[in-house]
């Protein structure tokens, strides 16, 4: 009797591991904590001292797969934020966590389509991948040498549809909200091989609802990377149309150019950022950010540098100047 029970519970074992097998659970995440020195130069008083932070850099995710056969793939994604300094995904919110990607899709062989709260094209196409300090005090985004904003390197798309593809040594890429008077849209197109590769990417913020709206404002970059031996170079240039209605214009510029050198575990880092602000000079903002990254494993590393953001006074930046030294841990687990 105990024989046949242990043969029925083998057999059991047997019929429903195939099932188990195909569905592809992963919980993911990351955690860092910087300990940032800031001086700031203002017509006010404060700003300055010593902060413990997270600049967005913590999260938790969960990815699910699933074998659907012929070559056909489920897939779906929750990503949220999760403040790793002091437990609140935001200044302004006692909420522990907030959305950063919430996505379904499937995948084969003609591509991959998802729908939902989507990582941008724009975002992803050189960008935050350019800038090994992104989401720390020393990043490039908003401090003069990338754009910011929900449309540019910050936030997701909400309420899209997606659609990607890779041919070889292009990638494809479209983002679009379909909803009616929205028509928000990204798209990018990647060129490249193991050392080298070259992008261009646009988006469309559309009319927001407003459909007596005559123009968007828009954003189009262009860039690369390219790898020789320890050393690698990135650079991107971008495009702005804010369609404020500015008289003398309200069309900026951004330059952004990194440098790193691999020595061991130890990654060194020197980057620069340029905005033209299309006002004649004022507003304009710039960038410098050296630093190092020792990497102890894949996922464990400690970081430290210094950032300086010199703005005139203008519509595009405070009239500050802002320098941050700042040394931080991360730690990665999946």
């Amino acid at each position: 009797m105990k024989k046949s029970l242990i043969t029925l519970a083998v057999l059991g074992a047997a019929v429903a591991l195939p099932q188990v097998t195909m569905a592809d659970v992963k919980v993911y995440g990351q955690a860092q904590v910087e300990v940032a020195s800031y001086s700031i130069d203002n017509v006010a008083p404060g700003g300055d001292g010593i902060s413990v932070e997270d600049n967005a850099r913590g999260r938790v995710g969960v990815v699910a797969t699933e074998d659907l056969g012929d070559n056909l793939k489920g897939l779906a994604k929750f990503e949220f934020k999760a403040d790793t300094a002091d437990g609140t995904a935001s200044k302004n919110s006692d909420a522990s966590l907030t959305a950063r990607e919430t996505w379904v899709g499937l995948k084969g062989g003609w591509g991959q389509f998802e729908a939902g709260r989507i990582r941008s094209e724009y975002k992803y196409a050189g960008g935050v991948k350019y800038d090994p300090f992104v989401a720390t005090s020393l990043e490039a985004r908003g401090k003069g040498g990338m754009s910011g904003g929900a449309f540019g390197h910050n936030s997701f798309l909400t309420d899209s549809i997606a659609y990607r593809v890779k041919a070889g040594p292009v990638k494809l890429g479209i983002t679009y909200d379909p909803s009616e008077d929205a028509g928000k849209m990204s798209a990018a197109a990647k060129f490249g091989a193991k050392k080298w590769e070259a992008f261009i990417a646009l988006v469309d913020e559309g009319d927001g609802g407003n459909p007596a709206a005559t123009s968007s404002p828009s954003k189009m970059k262009f860039g690369g990377k390219f790898k020789f031996g320890n050393n690698t170079i990135t650079g991107q240039y971008e495009l702005l149309d804010n369609d404020t209605g500015a008289a003398n214009g309200d069309e900026p510029t951004i330059l952004f150019l990194g440098y790193q050198l691999k020595l061991g575990k130890n990654v060194l880092v020197a980057q620069y950022g340029l905005t033209d602000a299309d006002f004649g000079g004022v507003g304009d903002v710039d960038m410098l950010t050296v630093g190092i990254i020792h990497k102890f494993s894949k996922t464990t590393r400690i970081f430290g540098g210094y950032r300086s953001t010199s703005p005139d006074v203008g519509p595009l930046a405070a009239s500050a100047d802002v320098s941050v030294i700042s040394v931080g841990l991360r730690k990665d687990f999946k």
